[in-house]
């Protein structure tokens, strides 16, 4: 392994080229003791998942700071509370990280064509990560191959998103920036206002793609969507689209505004058969949020067994079930750097059909975010 030089007039390292993971990583010794030099092999063998660490209370990368920007969330998603003990990134000295080189290349990564946009099909999910582990998380994702990172409004994470962009260095049309319009932020007047604050705080002139968060209940739908396309018009967001909508809804947006995609759940435990059936028929993509089922998928012993065929995690052949599937990308989060590599390391197989088959076997309606006063009236399995 090369050993890092530091400059202490330059907080950055000069790396060296050779590690074999791709990447290699100095830091100043801090709260871990980490030595001058860490990589991130290392980093990863002591790295274990959010869950992991959210189970063990005296896990040492675990912290139960409060996200004050999600605290609302608490109150839909109390299950989900341990997954706000977030292993602090800072300790993994990711503000001095530098990228000597990339594992991901653009042959190993699907994109994702529809009505002249090229999107990446993995990206990286910020919800909830905040403050400055947040601009290290997605510095760290877009340097180990990530060129897709998806927020909101809602996150209270933009400013540090487009930090994390920022520090990156890597060139804008490089990569898809989705973010999401809160449903507070739906008017026409809120829609224009909204948005040149989300550029203001992500640090962009444009952005890639931005969706409606949640459909209203209260603001007409038209209205929305005709203040968005007056944003693309002026080249304020290259495209437009909606999350959590259902077929109903979809075929609305569809005939009122062109847009391109919608986001929602779609995990293994969660059939999608009439949302996918219609972005196929309206030529959209589908994003699937929350895609391993918020620690579902690594427990289930089905998954769990096919990934032993290819020497993969259940969570990575999850991951390929999905992107196998046609116009759908996914965006998981990753608590660590070795889950941000591992969500990377789906491009070099291929599942057998039955395999699929039997992925396809465990679908049902067991969703995952449904919140009260917000959810429309989801479309059932079939």
């Amino acid at each position: 392994m090369t050993q890092a030089a530091i400059d202490h007039r330059n907080p950055h390292p000069v790396l060296g080229t050779n590690d074999i993971t791709g990447l290699e990583f100095a830091c100043t010794v801090g709260a871990n003791d980490l030595p001058i030099g860490t990589t991130g092999q290392h980093l990863a063998a002591q790295a274990g998942s959010v869950d992991d660490a959210a189970q063990d209370r005296h896990h040492p990368l675990t912290t139960s700071r409060r996200l004050t920007h999600v605290d609302g969330w608490r109150h839909f998603y109390p299950r989900l509370e341990h997954e706000l003990k977030l292993r602090r990134l800072d300790q993994f000295c990711l503000p001095n990280m530098m990228a000597t080189k990339s594992r991901r290349k653009d042959g190993l990564m699907k994109f994702i064509e529809v009505k002249g946009a090229r999107v990446p099909a993995l990206g990286f999910g910020t919800w909830p990560l905040s403050g400055a582990a947040c601009s290290r998380a997605v510095a760290a994702a877009i340097a180990v191959g990530y060129r897709h990172i998806d927020t909101a409004q809602l996150y209270g994470n933009e400013a540090e998103v487009g930090a994390g962009i920022s520090q990156s260095g890597l060139a804008r049309d490089e990569l898809w920036i989705t973010t999401k319009l809160s449903r507070d932020h739906l008017t026409a007047n809120a829609v224009a206002r909204s948005t040149e604050d989300s550029l203001r705080r992500l640090g962009l002139d444009q952005i890639d793609l931005l969706l409606i968060h949640w459909p209203s209940r209260t603001v007409p739908l038209a209205e929305t969507l005709e203040a968005m396309t007056r944003l693309r018009q002026s080249g304020k967001t290259r495209f437009i689209g909606v999350s959590n909508f259902t077929t109903k809804l979809l075929d609305e947006a569809a005939t009122r505004a062109d847009i391109v995609c919608d986001q929602v759940e779609y995990h293994p435990f969660l059939t999608q058969r009439a949302i996918l059936g219609a972005v196929k028929r309206h030529g959209l993509f589908l994003t699937a949020y929350s895609p391993v089922a918020r620690g579902r998928v690594p427990r289930d012993p089905t998954l769990q067994a096919i990934g032993r065929k290819y020497g993969k995690s259940a969570a990575q052949v999850a991951l390929r079930w999905l992107l196998d599937q046609d116009k759908v990308a996914a965006i998981p989060k990753a608590g660590s750097l070795a889950h941000m590599q591992a969500n990377l390391a789906i491009f070099d197989f291929d599942l057998a059909p039955e395999d699929r088959a039997a992925i396809d076997a465990l679908g049902g309606d067991r969703r995952i975010v449904d919140i009260a006063g917000w959810s429309p009236d989801w479309d059932r399995p079939n």
